[in-house]
């Protein structure tokens, strides 16, 4: 039976998440060549907190890629290798490092510089992020179409996640959350939660960012995955180093081709058996919202 690692994003980081796996000395080793890299210790971040700066994008990125990474040694501790992986947001970088395509000490040098040119993106741009269900994303993408026609703004609101058929997660300035929110309701949505996270990632409203990204990419050495890795950005197979790279920039402002992953994913290896590696279980969530014969096979090692 075909295994696909699923990588979860910025949000799937707890105190205390890094309780299963302290004790592997491989955990132990990868704790500490994320505290060497970054200047602080992770570790410790994510074992005590405090809570509020856990939950900084600074800081939960790098914590959300130490937990994947750390769930990954548990998983190969008893388990065969891994046919494909794909990972959300910053979870795709930890299936590259996972499939050496960046080794892991660049993939929290990386992520440090990621998640740094995110928060100063979000403190020059008063954004956010909103969840909605329960309305097809056709359907919300013509409430932001028309609600951006009325604006005539140069920052618009945007589908930032495509998460399942009738989920999507958009990023749009702070001031235009209660008219959105009503005109979704209006529209039959189930569900309009605020997103816990700084600002409205997988936008123009990162557009800064992508400077300071193009520079750290530049500085990384990158190689061809050994198990495929499936784009953010394309839904597709990652076919070559150049790709990998433009990707790692462009990820920033274009938005996550997460229900395509996973339809692909399912299509091309049926009777699969997902795996989410990392805390919680917010990917087989979506899973269960896309396919319920496939999300029965899935299962969670948490870090």
């Amino acid at each position: 039976m075909s295994v696909i690692g699923l990588f979860p994003g910025q949000g799937a980081q707890h105190i205390g998440m890094l309780r299963h796996s302290l004790t592997l000395p491989s955990v132990q080793s990868l704790c500490k060549l994320a505290s060497d890299t970054l200047g602080y210790d992770l570790a410790e971040i994510c074992k005590s907190g405090p809570h509020d700066k856990l939950n900084k994008t600074e800081y939960c990125q790098p914590a959300t890629l130490l937990a994947s990474l750390s769930s990954h040694e548990i998983y190969t501790q008893s388990h065969n290798t891994l046919s494909a992986l794909a990972g959300f947001s910053v979870g795709e970088i930890s299936a590259l490092a996972v499939s050496k395509s960046i080794s892991y000490s660049n993939a929290f040098l990386f992520v440090k510089h990621r998640a740094e040119a995110m928060q100063e993106a979000s403190d020059t741009t008063s954004s956010a992020m909103l969840s909605i269900s329960g309305i097809n994303v056709t359907t919300v993408q013509s409430i932001l179409e028309e609600y951006n026609r009325e604006k005539h703004v140069d920052l618009y609101a945007v589908i930032a996640n495509y998460l399942a058929e009738n989920t999507c997660a958009i990023s749009l300035a702070k001031s235009d959350i209660n008219k959105l929110s009503d005109r979704f309701t209006t529209a039959g949505a189930r569900g309009i939660k605020l997103i816990p996270v700084s600002g409205g990632f997988h936008s123009q409203f990162m557009s800064s960012a992508t400077e300071k990204i193009l520079e750290i990419v530049s500085k990384i050495d990158v190689q061809l995955p050994t198990t495929p890795v499936y784009s953010n950005l394309t839904a597709q197979p990652y076919s070559s180093v150049e790709e990998i790279s433009d990707s790692l920039v462009l990820q920033m402002t274009r938005p996550v081709q997460w229900y395509e992953i996973m339809k692909r994913l399912i299509e091309r290896y049926q009777k699969a058996e997902f795996v989410e590696l990392g805390f919680g279980k917010q990917l087989l969530s979506l899973l269960a919202r896309i396919d319920r014969n496939a999300y029965k096979l899935a299962t969670n090692i948490p870090p």
